[in-house]
């Protein structure tokens, strides 16, 4: 019995959880979609707020700069992930695909 829980904990526990990428593919891709578009809101809310405080005479700080540099990066790497994927949109049947796509995915956001 203990190795059958062993092999259990040890080879088929970490499985499942790599084919949960598989399984959860259209929502990872749904999912970063959303974020994305949290991520538009947040840049575009924070704009205002710069431009309020550059009218007030405040001077905007490199680290600000920098945010909407790393935000922009970001939101057009997560672009052309799903753009590449509409191109390319993998039957599912391929699993390979589906996985890899599926992590790439989950790890945008």
């Amino acid at each position: 019995m203990d190795a059958l829980s062993s092999i259990a904990s040890n080879v088929a526990l970490p499985l499942l959880r790599q084919f949960t990428y598989v399984l959860m593919y259209n929502s990872y891709l749904i999912e970063l979609e959303t974020e994305i578009q949290k991520l538009q809101r947040e840049e575009k809310e924070m704009k205002h707020s710069v431009e309020a405080a550059k009218r007030n005479g405040e001077e905007i700080e490199d680290t600000i700069r920098d945010w909407f540099t790393r935000v922009q990066a970001s939101i057009e790497e997560a672009q052309a992930f799903l753009r590449g994927e509409d191109k390319e949109r993998v039957g599912c049947l391929d699993v390979y695909s589906r996985y890899t796509n599926s992590q790439r995915a989950k790890s945008l956001f």
